[in-house]
């Protein structure tokens, strides 16, 4: 049996890292995998591409279930040697924080396999997008999006995060702009010039106003 506590106070973990998201890779059934011996975990990298081996890694439990619940995992998997373990996610030992799971799964696995489902899937997702508001008695409340764009005379696209991790890593640079949580629908009518750039800091999931009509709308759903 895997010993997991004493291993992170050990500080022995190794953990596949996806270079497409920059976060643990997870797996078509909703597991990140955690390995205690480097090898081992290199060795999980030759039959798969854009992945890289970090560690060791993280220093409570807490924190693993918390950071692989962040991101839409279901499950650790952990392997010492022969033996293998295979633990689902205690959100009573998580810490307290606003999560975005099913957003966040959706968007790792459409970067990793680039599969529609899960772009259809982001209909039921909700994304969190900079704002400004200014009042005025003239003009009432007008409200500000913000946008990115790759240099001078190139198309800018408006900002969307999966969560508070995400939209802090850019507030960090840039102030003056407050969260609103929207859902797939406000999203597209926001972007439906421009596009989105969701995660700009994290995974860059560049989505063009082209493909964000094709995102299936939940309205359109109820509507048929």
């Amino acid at each position: 049996m895997i010993d997991l506590k004493k291993a992170l106070e050990l500080n022995e973990l190794y953990i596949p890292y996806s270079t497409l998201t920059k976060k643990p890779y997870m797996d078509n059934e909703g597991g990140i995998h955690i390995y205690f011996r480097k090898e081992e975990a290199i060795r999980f990298t030759d039959d798969r591409e854009n992945i890289e081996i970090n560690g060791p890694l993280f220093s409570r439990l807490a924190d693993i279930h918390s950071k692989a619940y962040a991101m839409g995992a279901t499950h650790i998997t952990a392997r010492n040697g022969q033996s293998l373990m295979k633990l689902a996610l205690d959100k009573k030992i998580m810490a307290q924080h606003f999560y975005n799971p099913d957003t966040n799964r959706n968007l790792i696995l459409l970067k990793e396999t680039r599969n529609i489902m899960h772009y259809n899937a982001m209909k039921e997702c909700s994304f969190l997008v900079p704002v400004r508001v200014k009042n005025s008695l003239e003009e009432g409340a007008q409200i500000s999006y913000a946008t990115v764009s790759t240099g001078e005379n190139t198309p800018y696209y408006y900002l969307a995060f999966s969560d508070m991790d995400e939209y802090s890593a850019w507030a960090e640079r840039v102030k003056g702009w407050e969260p609103l949580l929207v859902g797939t629908d406000i999203l597209k009518r926001i972007g439906k010039h421009h596009g989105v750039v969701i995660n700009p800091m994290g995974l860059q999931l560049v989505i063009s106003d082209e493909m964000l009509k094709k995102l299936p709308s939940k309205k359109q759903e109820e509507q048929s």
